[in-house]
């Protein structure tokens, strides 16, 4: 699972520094198939935690990770759009923040 995880980082990298430097069609094509990749890769994520931990715990590791990504992504849109809203960036510029995230 470590290989796809790491595979799942660098298509994301791939997939922000294209958004980011690319203005070409073909080219968002091209990130068609990252974006594919590092979403698909989220289930190899789950597969490995739990791998790593006892079937007891699923339910509250499945809790955790869960509300882990589920408030990252909250707090990544609120911010997203408070700051596009008081014109402090626009969208091209919040994909820095991904990228370098």
């Amino acid at each position: 699972y470590k290989p796809i995880i790491v595979l799942s980082a660098i298509s994301g990298i791939c997939l922000w520094a294209i958004l980011l430097w690319t203005i070409t069609l073909q080219w968002l094509y091209v990130t068609q198939f990252f974006y594919g990749f590092f979403m698909a890769a989220e289930v190899a994520y789950y597969t490995y935690i739990y791998a790593k931990v006892e079937r007891r715990r699923y339910q509250q590791v499945t809790g955790h990770t869960r509300s882990a990504i589920l408030t990252g992504r909250f707090l990544a849109g609120t911010t997203a759009q408070l700051l596009v809203s008081f014109e402090l960036m626009d969208f091209r510029d919040l994909n820095y923040i991904s990228f370098g995230s």
